[in-house]
């Protein structure tokens, strides 16, 4: 009988043990900034074609000015599905409005359109 008090002692002990971990972790967890996901599946952050790699940031910068309300000319229906941000571009993946599932490239310092990259499926 004194065996199995002290065996459901010890497991009670584990139990609290292994909830204070699993609380540590999630703190931990939401302690990382910049991480972004959708139902659709993660963002992955990936450096743009023809850039160079970031070089670290030695100081820190003042706020960026705003650049006001931009104006995406796309067809009515047009969803977002999906917004990512790398090396100072504003990643949009749209889809619907009749047209193939696309990603809009924007510059973050002024909201100008540099490019959009259609995703079509090959037959």
């Amino acid at each position: 009988m004194k065996a199995l008090k002290a065996l459901v002692a010890v497991m009670g002990i584990l139990i609290v043990l292994g909830l204070v971990l699993l609380g540590w972790g999630i703190y931990t967890k939401m302690q990382k900034p910049g991480t972004v996901s959708t139902a659709a599946g993660p963002v992955v952050e990936a450096p743009l074609a023809g850039t160079a790699p970031a070089a670290p940031a030695a100081a820190p910068q003042p706020p960026a000015a705003t650049f006001g309300t931009v104006t995406l000319a796309e067809p009515p229906s047009t969803e977002i599905e999906a917004v990512g941000v790398a090396e100072g571009r504003i990643l949009l993946r749209l889809g619907g409005g009749g047209k193939p599932d696309r990603v809009v490239v924007l510059r973050a310092a002024d909201g100008a359109r540099l490019g959009t990259i259609e995703l079509t499926v090959q037959p």
